[in-house]
């Protein structure tokens, strides 16, 4: 019988560890009753506490304010030499800068830009060409 309980709070609780955020009151709503009341109340206390955690994860989440922007290579010309292209999607904004052969790559180049001109970045993705600011503001703007 306690092996047979144990396995019937297994399910119910791994059931519940990916409750999305509305489905908290249906799942306390729904504690079987062939668990303890005390067992039932330990249950419920845990799914509140679930449900809470989730809710401040998500506000942190979505209070963190990222920036990205992406760069990419441009070759030489018979005019230019080889440049790069930083570009913001989001206020469709772009700066094109000379390559720089101390770096070994156009990441590394548009990082070297960034961070001299003040701009707070968190990491690089080189393999799908993006950086990602930490903190920014809207009056920085790449011109």
């Amino acid at each position: 019988m306690l092996h047979q309980g144990l396995h019937h709070l297994s399910n119910y609780m791994a059931k519940r560890l990916t409750l999305r955020h509305g489905d908290t009151v249906e799942a306390i709503a729904n504690i079987p009753k062939q668990f303890t009341p005390k067992l039932q109340a330990d249950i419920k206390k845990v799914l509140i506490k679930m449900n809470q955690d989730n809710i401040e994860r998500t506000k942190d989440i979505a209070s963190a304010t990222t920036r990205v922007l992406t760069f990419k290579y441009l070759g030489p010309t018979n005019h230019r030499g080889a440049r790069v292209k930083i570009s913001d999607p989001r206020f469709k904004k772009s700066k094109t800068i000379p390559y720089n052969y101390i770096y070994n790559s156009s990441g590394e180049v548009a990082v070297d830009y960034l961070l001299v001109e003040g701009w707070k970045v968190a990491s690089v993705g080189f393999d799908a060409n993006v950086i990602i600011m930490s903190e920014w503001n809207a009056d920085q703007q790449l011109n």
